[in-house]
């Protein structure tokens, strides 16, 4: 079927579907902050989100490729970061925390 259809159309269907799937998500987290209770149970909401997430790299993905976004490379090169920033990024997060907890003792 997806053969069948155009760059714009996967384009719009997949734009449309995410926005109905983050309204739904958006609607049952903002139910459940203000305190009401919501017939969508937390396993739905959840799969909603994920859904949404996928629909939303999809319209970005389709959206790139209809040049409607277009990236820039920068102006500039990329700094180098010191030797500490390049420790922490290599760090997985709990040596993050270590290292970070280790760096506000005296």
């Amino acid at each position: 079927m997806q053969a069948e259809q155009s760059s714009g159309e996967r384009w719009a269907n997949c734009l449309i579907a995410y926005v109905m799937a983050f309204s739904s998500v958006l609607a049952a987290l903002t139910a459940l902050e203000s305190g009401r209770t919501t017939s969508a149970r937390l396993e739905n909401i959840a799969s909603l989100a994920q859904w949404s997430r996928t629909y939303a790299a999809q319209s970005y993905h389709f959206t790139q490729a209809l040049g409607f976004l277009k990236t820039s490379q920068p102006a500039a090169p990329v700094s180098q970061s010191d030797e500490e920033d390049a420790v922490l990024a290599g760090a997985g997060l709990d040596d993050y925390a270590a290292a970070l907890a280790q760096d506000d003792q005296p």
